[in-house]
């Protein structure tokens, strides 16, 4: 009896019973005929919120994947977990700072809240900006190959992203403008902003990005395995992806940074856009950036 071809169809009628279940409970969400508790667990004055737990669920995965990349290409696992470790804490206190400098009008008067990380409020752009900031400047005290290190690690970060914002859904936010489309969100009433409070449906941005992330995800695995690629084509293809995306999903958000008028995400987006654009279509050609032992053995 084969009993690996059994378990491998077992496993898979179990996904496929996982996601009918999880449509349909998401769908029930949708519609208003169930809510959804931030809390994975909570228990007195302790929780884990689901933010939390999809954010430590795909760190540890990307580590995971990203520690067979290091050592397929010859490099230093130490070296490479401390620039994580520390990139890490950079990205989450940029996120932070991002969210902090978006709402300061309510921060300015409040400010012991600035540290209160646990009431939510991160900004993606603002992690990733700080993360690769302090991953550049340590690749260069390690004397490790950013670029390379960000094709690693970038599809994993974008996969983060892609799961956090289902952490979005749970907590009843990152929603858009009210809508009456057919797969529009229902929201309760504590959870809706001021402005819109006699609306009960909105667009599901926080969707609409996850679908869009896991797409670019895809893409990057896909573009990874060419043997075409220069070392930077996955980190810049992902800064572009991911750009492109949320630019047109910002359009649908009301609750985000604006500055003098002017969404800071769709400022940001475009910069990287151009940045992407800039790389691929002059910077690429002039760049021998193949460091690593894998290239040079010609695998």
């Amino acid at each position: 009896m084969n009993f690996r071809k059994y378990f491998y169809i077992f496993i898979g009628l179990a996904i496929a019973v996982f996601f009918i279940w999880f449509v349909y409970f998401v769908h029930e969400v949708f519609i208003g005929a169930r809510d959804v508790s931030p809390y994975l667990v909570h228990i007195g004055n302790f929780g884990i919120k689901w933010y939390s737990f999809f954010i430590a669920v795909s760190f540890v995965i990307g580590l995971i994947f990203a520690h067979r990349d290091v050592k397929k290409y010859g490099l230093s696992v130490d070296d490479f977990d401390k620039i994580i470790f520390w990139s890490s804490i950079a990205a989450f206190v940029g996120a932070r700072m991002y969210h902090v400098f978006s709402s300061w009008d309510y921060y300015r008067y409040h400010p012991g809240e600035i540290i209160k990380t646990w009431h939510g409020g991160l900004g993606i752009y603002g992690g990733v900006i700080g993360g690769l900031l302090v991953g550049y400047i340590l690749c260069r005290v390690y004397k490790m190959p950013f670029l390379l290190l960000a094709d690693i690690v970038s599809p994993w970060l974008i996969f983060g992203q892609a799961l956090g914002r289902w952490g979005n859904f749970f907590n009843h936010e990152a929603y858009g403008v009210p809508t009456n489309l057919p797969w529009k969100m229902y929201i309760p009433p504590q959870y809706r902003f001021e402005k819109y409070a006699h609306y009960a449906y909105y667009h599901p941005t926080f969707l609409y990005e996850s679908l869009w992330d896991f797409f670019v995800f895809f893409l990057l695995l896909k573009f990874k395995s060419s043997r075409r690629k220069k070392d930077g084509d996955i980190f810049f293809g992902y800064l572009g992806l991911y750009s492109f995306g949320r630019f047109w999903v910002e359009f649908l958000r009301f609750d985000t940074w604006k500055l003098y008028g002017v969404k800071m995400a769709h400022v940001i987006a475009i910069a990287l856009m151009i940045l992407s654009l800039i790389w691929f279509l002059y910077l690429r050609n002039h760049s021998s950036y193949t460091h690593s032992k894998y290239y040079q053995k010609g695998n």
